[in-house]
């Protein structure tokens, strides 16, 4: 039997979740978006993703794609009724944005050519409980343009093996195509390094100012966008300096970095496809 190719553009709030891949008897984001499609198709669903995100991160733009068998309903299938059908069973926690049928050769995966991460820090001297869930509270002030100076010995291609987890038998090579840092009193500023207008010590948009990283390369190596925040954030605070990061890379070795920073702040942003 014919398949047809369905694609999901989809957003999670990854704090209850131990990862997005299926693990049986493991709440996952897989698990649970598989559960409502085979509900909903009445039919088997393997999805493959964009980006396998650990235990505690979050996505904006995670993408999915899956092999639905082509029956006279399948074919009919109105896909904003499958859409609102799976934000009621998925949802709050897991929300499909977007839902359009795909061509055969595409997959999520595969096809992907640029993924894009931020990494959110509440940097001020008081905590906001709102955001909690979503940052990472650093209360001492961060050098941003210590940080992206820094940022600029990571652009390019390099061995990032100081940077993941080491797998002998993969390659640690990535090309990072942009990594910049910038503050901003919302999640939703250009991604140009701008800074917003700084808000006075009594707004109520204080406790909202956000701290962002975002990175993107072709694919990452596992944890390394936590294990460069972590490094990051040592220079932010004057620990180390912005040309120690490319020493740290030259070192080729995971004990020359600092420890990872938490998963909570970290969201898969963006996926772009060919």
């Amino acid at each position: 039997m014919r398949s047809l190719k369905l694609r999901l553009l989809l957003a999670y709030n990854g704090s209850g979740f131990r990862g997005f891949a299926l693990n049986p008897g493991v709440h996952t984001v897989a698990g649970v978006l598989t559960l409502a499609l085979e509900r909903y198709l009445s039919q088997e669903i393997s999805l493959t993703c964009a980006g396998r995100t650990d235990a505690g991160v979050h996505a904006w733009g995670q993408v999915v794609s899956f092999e639905v068998d082509t029956t006279s309903e399948v074919s009919l299938l109105d896909l904003q009724k499958l859409r609102d059908s799976i934000n009621k069973m998925c949802g709050p926690e897991v929300a499909v944005r977007e839902v359009a049928w795909a061509t055969d050769d595409f997959d999520a995966r595969r096809s992907a050519t640029e993924r894009t991460y931020r990494y959110n820090i509440c940097n001020h001297p008081v905590a906001n409980p709102l955001t909690a869930h979503m940052t990472w509270h650093i209360a001492a002030p961060l050098n941003i343009d210590a940080m992206n100076q820094a940022a600029q010995h990571i652009l390019g291609e390099h061995d990032f093996a100081s940077f993941c987890r080491r797998d002998e038998n993969k390659s640690m090579v990535r090309r990072v195509n942009r990594a910049v840092w910038w503050r901003s009193a919302t999640n939703n500023s250009s991604s140009d390094g701008s800074t917003s207008s700084a808000a006075s010590p009594d707004s109520p948009e204080i406790a909202q100012e956000m701290t962002v990283l975002e990175i993107a390369a072709s694919s990452f190596c596992h944890q390394m966008v936590r294990s460069l925040v972590g490094t990051f954030v040592e220079i932010g605070l004057g620990k180390r300096s912005p040309e120690a990061m490319a020493k740290i890379l030259a070192a080729h070795n995971r004990q020359a970095a600092a420890n990872l920073a938490p998963p909570k702040g970290l969201c898969l942003w963006e996926v772009a496809f060919a």
